[in-house]
């Protein structure tokens, strides 16, 4: 019996979270609810799915990291990861954590489309002498890598570093692994308090297009077109 509440809870988290991706903007919730095995989160034309959380040190816990949906200034979907993703000087040794999920074309799209690139941006914090890493792996039939880093020589400025990569093989669905999440915040040199090294926003967004014959057949057919009703 019990096992049974637990699928109808995951049957209407599966849902409601599902109905996030139709709305113009989508409240967060917390990582830990798409841990739940079935979660899925849409957006746009994207899934995401298959999530999975893993931290050591002062990295903040799933439910204390917040997922919300995001569309870019380029128009692609993807979504924002927020939370106390960061190492302390309070603490012995640097902080980790590893973030993995799955990103796949929803059936309504054509079967012509695929995912191309992936563009990462990450917002570092560090309030003195530290780092913070984020390595992320995008898998599929082929392995491509983004890295982004921040170091900091005591400038109490919050950086910004972002990357993107196009996929060197595209397509409907791939798997995101963040395995990497690494800070280190030195004793304090400076500032008043603990030091404080990390990322509080890591957003991803991703390329979806028509494979390039298609799109050339598409475009040919379109100046086809146009060219015979000048005829007409």
């Amino acid at each position: 019996m019990r096992s049974f509440f637990r699928s109808i809870r995951a049957c209407l988290l599966t849902a409601s979270i599902g109905c996030l991706g139709f709305t113009g903007s989508a409240q967060a919730i917390p990582l830990a609810d798409l841990l739940v095995p079935g979660a899925i989160l849409d957006i746009g034309d994207l899934r995401f799915s298959e999530f999975a959380y893993s931290n050591v040190g002062d990295m903040a816990k799933a439910l204390d990291i917040m997922v919300s949906t995001v569309i870019d200034a380029e128009g692609n979907s993807g979504i924002t990861i927020s939370g106390d993703l960061n190492d302390t000087s309070v603490s012995p040794g640097p902080s980790a954590a590893s973030i993995s999920y799955s990103v796949s074309i929803l059936d309504s799209l054509p079967s012509t489309h695929l995912v191309t690139a992936v563009n990462i941006k990450a917002d570092f914090f560090l309030t003195d002498l530290g780092y913070a890493n984020l390595n992320a792996t995008v898998l599929n039939d082929s392995l491509d890598l983004v890295q982004l880093f921040s170091h900091n020589s005591g400038v109490h400025v919050p950086p910004t570093d972002s990357g993107m990569k196009f996929l060197s093989t595209p397509g409907r669905q791939i798997n995101v692994v963040m395995d990497n999440i690494d800070a280190f915040a030195s004793l304090n040199t400076g500032s008043m308090g603990p030091a404080v090294a990390g990322i509080t926003s890591i957003e991803q967004t991703f390329t979806v297009v028509p494979e390039p014959q298609t799109a050339f057949l598409v475009g040919f057919g379109l100046l086809g077109l146009a060219f015979a009703g000048r005829l007409d």
